[in-house]
C-alpha cells in the first residue's frame, strides 16, 4: 500500500514510469529498449488509500512501442500516463 498525497505525485510517477517500462520490456524480449518519450497527468487527488498500476500496449511496429497507464485508488484514476519505447536490434 502507497499513501498518497500532493507531495508523493513524484513517487507516483516514477512507480508508474517503472510499470510502463516492464510492459514494453516483456512485449520486446529478449530485445533492449530504450525511454524515447514519456509523459504522466494528475487526474485526481489521492486520498491516502491503496494504489494500483497499471500498463497496456497501446501499439506496436518493428522498432517502437507505444504504451498507455495509470496509477488508481479504489478503481479512481490518480495518475496517467504515456511512453515512447524504442526496441533496440529487433
Amino acid at each position: 500500500m502507497l499513501p498518497a498525497g500532493s507531495k508523493d505525485q513524484l513517487v507516483l510517477a516514477g512507480l508508474l514510469t517503472h510499470t510502463l517500462r516492464q510492459a514494453a520490456e516483456a512485449a520486446s524480449s529478449p530485445a533492449e529498449i530504450e525511454l524515447v518519450s514519456i509523459a504522466t497527468d494528475a487526474t485526481g487527488r489521492a486520498e491516502g488509500g491503496e494504489i494500483a498500476f497499471s500498463a497496456q500496449i497501446d501499439r506496436e511496429t518493428r522498432t517502437l512501442i507505444f504504451l498507455s497507464g495509470d496509477a488508481r485508488e479504489n478503481g479512481a484514476p490518480r495518475l496517467r500516463g504515456t511512453a515512447i519505447y524504442r526496441v533496440l536490434g529487433r
